[in-house]
């Protein structure tokens, strides 16, 4: 049988893109059933998938779900360590006449926030006039993290 000819039922309803997680590549148990459950539905009667292809399946998923936990763990953690040190970013900001300024700025780590795709972190950055100013910034302008006791314009620790 050829699998263009098969088509789904007329009153198949699909998941919008909307009920969707944002970041796309999360998946949970309720998406391993609505597979398995689809597969079941579409199989072949006459060649039916065995059990132990189901369990391979199931401990496969089992798998990548605990490694994409590991991985939100590390990024926490990696993140967490962080608040209190220094570190050196890119700022990008735009001129009066439309073009965009890039430089690179140091600050302190005050604290992190997780609420979206990444990580983002509250950094005080004092200025040459010695006025303190703090910004969130992404986890992807940071350039380098290092200790508050080292001072990288001398080249030795203070």
């Amino acid at each position: 049988m050829d699998i263009s000819s098969i088509t789904p039922p007329s009153n198949a309803t699909y998941p919008s893109s909307s009920s969707k997680s944002t970041s796309g590549s999360s998946l949970d148990m309720n998406d391993f059933f609505k597979l398995l459950a689809a597969q079941l539905q579409y199989q072949d009667p006459l060649s039916a998938t065995s059990n132990d292809q189901y369990m391979a399946e199931m401990a496969q998923f089992s798998t990548l779900q605990a490694i994409q936990t590991l991985l939100k763990v590390e990024n926490y953690t990696m993140a967490t360590s962080i608040v209190g040190k220094k570190v050196s970013y890119v700022s990008t900001q735009s001129t009066a006449t439309g073009s965009y300024s890039v430089t690179t700025k140091a600050g302190t780590v005050d604290a992190v926030d997780f609420s979206g795709e990444t990580p983002k972190f509250y950094v005080s950055t004092t200025g040459d006039d010695g006025k303190v100013t703090s910004s969130w910034i992404d986890y992807s302008a940071i350039r380098m993290v290092y200790s508050p006791d080292v001072d990288l314009n001398s080249g030795s620790d203070t």
